[in-house]
């Protein structure tokens, strides 16, 4: 590896190799050399080819911030990429939707000899991670204006957009393996509400687009009542023209899904679900990078931990699970949307249910996992993701 410099007063870079012609960035931007004093200066260490070309720069996506010397994201997550990615000479930065331009890139860097975030300005990324926290911020026009530029530069974006459940679940029961690993799904409408209802004594209502359990609710009929259940409160109905009346009310025109809600195994009377978070490893295949169990809250909706849900050691139960099974599934799910998307989906996390029967069911996929607790799964995570990124940019950078 060798140093560069940046003056973020003229915001510049500069190397000291007297012997280097160096370029970096999709653009190969060059660098120019100087011998003069850098104390002033950030330093960074950056590997490089015999042929003086750096280590691909990997561009974070952040929300847009109302504040234009910010950004909105989980800083926490994008220091540690950041660090991960800095031992292995690659250099990676934060930038939102409009900071990106069509010869350079304006972003931010965590300085740990600062103790704080700087304004960096670079050559174009060789790669784009999707780190967008909000689905509407995905439909604004300056991400939309983003990805057309993306595009046209052929720089390769990673984490296209956030899921909806509705296309997963069609995408996945196409799938041989997975077909019958899905609980019956369907679009929410009264004809299909009243039908569920004739075929399973209890359901659930999703938003489609919901996240972190919000949107969710757990409809039951019972003898001679219907009974809904939301992460705060439980309501009755005492028909089927006041349930459909009532979940009307919810709905309105967001589009929601009905799902079949299985009867997974519990611990303490509590159910539980598996948390896989999944990675595209180097030769294409998706892997495991660690398997989590979060357990439902006393509303026994959801087991996002905000919402009531808590963490449970994997280890209580590791000896029940079929790591095998799991381990075909997740790989049959990456190459599913892969193919059905046409999109880059290099991770994803999976909510999978397990019965008392040792049935599995795919419940929930999502494309912006969000961090796990566990030390481990999120050691193995930013490994796992930090090597992709690499590989990918340098794909496309030679």
């Amino acid at each position: 590896m060798i140093p560069l410099y940046y003056d973020p007063n003229h915001q510049t870079w500069i190397h000291q190799q007297s012997n280097q012609h160096l370029t970096w960035g999709k653009n190969k931007q060059v660098i120019s050399y100087s011998g003069g004093n850098v104390k002033t200066m950030l330093p960074f260490l950056v590997s490089f080819s015999p042929n003086g070309q750096l280590s691909p720069i990997i561009g974070i996506l952040a929300g847009e911030s109302k504040k234009n010397s910010s950004f909105i994201g989980n800083q926490q997550t994008f220091i540690r990429l950041q660090k991960e990615l800095a031992k292995r000479g690659c250099i990676s930065i934060v930038f939102t939707p409009s900071s990106l331009k069509n010869e350079e890139m304006n972003g931010f860097y965590y300085s740990t000899t600062l103790k704080k975030w700087v304004r960096i300005k670079s050559p174009l990324p060789n790669i784009v991670y999707n780190r967008i926290p909000y689905r509407r911020m995905e439909q604004e026009k300056p991400f939309t204006l983003l990805l057309t530029k993306l595009k046209q530069l052929n720089i390769p974006y990673f984490n296209a957009s956030f899921f909806s459940k509705y296309e997963v679940y069609q995408s996945l029961r196409q799938h041989p393996i997975l077909t019958s690993h899905l609980p019956d799904t369907t679009l929410y409408s009264t004809t299909n509400l009243i039908s569920m209802l004739n075929q399973h004594q209890s359901l659930y209502l999703k938003l489609d687009k919901g996240y972190k359990g919000k949107g969710l609710y757990r409809i039951t009929k019972h003898a001679k009542h219907y009974s809904i259940h939301s992460v705060k409160n439980i309501e009755q109905c005492n028909s089927l023209v006041e349930l459909t009346t009532y979940i009307d009310s919810i709905v309105g025109l967001e589009p929601f899904l009905l799902q079949e809600a299985i009867q997974t195994d519990t611990i303490d009377s509590r159910r539980y679900d598996i948390r896989v978070l999944a990675h595209q490893d180097l030769d294409n295949q998706f892997i495991l990078s660690g398997i989590g169990i979060r357990m439902a809250g006393q509303q026994n909706v959801t087991t996002h931990v905000p919402n009531g849900g808590s963490v449970l050691n994997y280890s209580m139960i590791e000896h029940q699970i079929n790591e095998d099974l799991l381990a075909l599934l997740i790989n049959s799910i990456g190459q599913q949307l892969t193919e059905d998307f046409q999109q880059f989906i290099g991770e994803f996390s999976v909510d999978i249910g397990k019965t008392t029967k040792d049935e599995y069911y795919i419940f929930e996929v999502n494309s912006k996992p969000m961090v796990f607790d566990e030390p481990n799964i999120k050691s193995a995570g930013l490994t796992n993701l930090s090597d992709l990124l690499i590989a990918q940019a340098n794909k496309f950078y030679h």
